[in-house]
């Protein structure tokens, strides 16, 4: 039942090993006649079990670990001999003429190094940060965030509401990923549209994660719309897998009224953070609605992957294939699917670690809803990339409380919250300035800081008492902030960095730099490093339409190519926004254009 295999050593990229892999294509057409239709799940299995049955017969060195099925023939010489080289499994391969995965690879972390060397090779005193890895696909850097961090703490979350925040290392949320990701597959979701509606939570990040990294593409959406509005995006993206939060049970609930063709509902929510931290959960694997417990999926997947299934974790991602499709705010009609690939993802956040910095001793908290790629990048890949802890909200009206809890040392927010923080702020801060007004105190305090007396220390420090004591740095998305409160959190020993950006071009644009003496007043960020600008069609002002292109760019919008042609021109994303540029990269907004 096998048509043509070959056996080869690889680099175990974890352990250092070279491990003994079988690439197996099948003939399918004899197994189809004599076992039936087969998922590809069952394929797998089957010849697993027949290359287990071998593998009692060799020495341990000699021994299959792992086996990839192919889903076309090999790549043969002129004289029909398989290729020895180049010739790696890969299932998403298209034909015999395409590049194969290894071709692929290099030209991803080729592409990776390259921007990398960009970022180097600037001189702009605004690229700060120059220590960047290069990653070719989301997989990737989450393959090199383990390696790299592995016993350090990566998500932060209450669990339950009257308990503590719990952490979660790095090398637990990858045995997670692998683990639902494993179930998954097993279920028959691979190379599926997957849809995801919930809040910022450690079960929505790890199914976020695992989708993109092996099983297909995700689709974040937002559970605030309604029902129509929401079975329509599913209809667009042609996603028929919807993996949720209880709390929407009856948003999915009346999107299924609707008629819209759901295989498979996923659910997380009490019964998961009872037994999460358990070996195993007496959780029915499916609900009496039907639907599947996600706690239950991730226990069932890291069974399956201790007993050698290597599905997902050998899945092959490279960075031309489609990680996410997002959706845009609606301001101008209708929301707009966005496929973006792996590519387009992890340049953005390579490119944001050059003006943004996070590190290791780094807990960022965030209130931006998840289904807003500039929350996926900026609040989540980019701290995975540099190894921060992400901590996750309880919602808006927990926020003082978390903040306490947590202690973040970066708040990601809307500036309608960070407004909110500095009317708090501000007000402690006048209550509380003593003698010495607040008001004089700040207006002297600059100067006296140069002969070492700060007026504002004692106020300073109680300001950010009330945001846990350790925060550093606020990044505002979706909006421009008054100057005003840059200036006041600045005083405060709290720096404000701002960015411009759209979920077309993967999050930012612009943004940053994260030290406020780096900044312009009233500029919505620095020109990210490998981003192209221009200002067309300018006034007598010198202001016009901001036109971008570089790595972040989506290649354009699902099911709508009259819009893609309207919008993107010679690989020039055509904004809408009307601003400027000035001679330090910096970048400002001044409108939008009338249509």
């Amino acid at each position: 039942r096998i048509k043509e295999v070959l056996v080869h050593g690889v680099q175990d990229e974890r352990v250092g090993n070279v491990i003994i892999t079988a690439d197996i294509f099948p003939d399918y057409a004899l197994l189809k006649e004599q076992k039936g239709e087969m998922s590809r799940s069952d394929i797998y299995h089957f010849y697993k079990d027949l290359v287990d049955s071998i593998n009692e017969t060799m020495p341990p060195y000699k021994q299959v670990k792992r086996i990839n099925i192919r889903e076309t023939e090999f790549v043969k010489t002129t004289t029909g001999k398989i290729k020895r080289y180049g010739n790696v499994m890969r299932s998403q391969i298209s034909d015999a003429g395409s590049l194969n995965v290894v071709d692929k690879k290099k030209l991803d972390l080729r592409s990776a190094r390259d921007l990398i060397s960009r970022i180097r090779e600037s001189q702009d005193p605004s690229v700060q940060y120059r220590d960047q890895w290069p990653a070719g696909s989301v997989k990737d850097l989450l393959n090199g965030s383990e390696e790299r961090y592995r016993g350090k703490g990566a998500f932060l979350q209450k669990f339950h509401p009257e308990g503590a925040f719990v952490e979660m290392t790095y090398q637990q949320a990858r045995a997670d990923l692998e683990g639902l990701g494993t179930a998954l597959m097993n279920r028959g979701v691979y190379r599926k549209k997957v849809a995801l509606i919930g809040r910022n939570s450690y079960q929505w990040q790890i199914t976020y994660l695992t989708v993109m990294t092996g099983v297909g593409t995700v689709v974040p959406m937002d559970g605030q719309l309604d029902p129509e509005e929401l079975a329509r995006e599913l209809a667009v993206t042609g996603a028929d897998v919807i993996v949720y939060d209880e709390r929407y049970e009856e948003k999915v609930r009346e999107v299924l009224e609707t008629g819209a063709p759901v295989s498979m509902r996923i659910r997380w929510g009490v019964e998961d953070e009872e037994h999460f931290f358990e070996s195993g959960s007496d959780t029915p694997v499916e609900n009496p609605d039907g639907t599947l417990s996600w706690h239950s999926l991730l226990a069932e997947g890291k069974d399956q992957a201790s007993q050698g299934d290597r599905q997902f974790l050998d899945a092959e991602v490279t960075g031309d294939d489609q990680a996410a499709i997002f959706f845009t705010s609606g301001a101008a009609g209708k929301h707009k699917a966005v496929p973006l690939t792996h590519r387009n993802l992890v340049s953005n956040v390579i490119q944001l670690s050059s003006v943004i910095g996070m590190g290791e001793e780094d807990t960022i908290f965030s209130v931006i809803p998840p289904n807003n790629v500039y929350q996926c990048n900026m609040g989540l890949l980019l701290p995975l990339y540099r190894g921060a802890e992400v901590a996750n909200s309880e919602g808006s009206d927990r926020l003082r409380s978390n903040l306490e809890d947590v202690k973040p040392t970066i708040l990601l927010a809307e500036p309608v919250m960070i407004r909110e923080l500095y009317d708090i702020t501000r007000s402690h801060a006048e209550d509380n300035a003593g003698l010495i007004p607040f008001r004089s105190r700040r207006m002297v305090s600059r100067a006296t800081k140069f002969v070492g007396i700060d007026l504002l220390h004692g106020v300073a420090k109680n300001a950010r008492k009330r945001l846990g004591g350790r925060m550093r740095l606020m990044i505002s998305g979706g909006g421009a902030l008054d100057q005003e409160i840059v200036s006041f959190f600045d005083l405060m020993g709290i720096a404000v960095a701002q960015g411009y950006g759209m979920t077309e071009a993967s999050s930012a644009v612009a943004a940053g730099p994260d030290q406020v003496k780096m900044q312009k007043p009233n500029a919505a960020g620095y020109l990210l490093p490998g981003t192209g600008l221009k200002i067309v069609n300018r006034d007598r002002g010198g202001i016009g339409e901001i036109l971008v292109k570089g790595p972040g760019i989506m290649a354009g919008y699902q099911g709508d190519p009259e819009e893609t042609k309207r919008v993107l021109r010679d690989g020039w994303f055509h904004t809408g926004d009307l601003g400027y540029i000035d001679d330090d990269n910096f970048v400002y907004l001044t409108g939008r254009k009338e249509r």
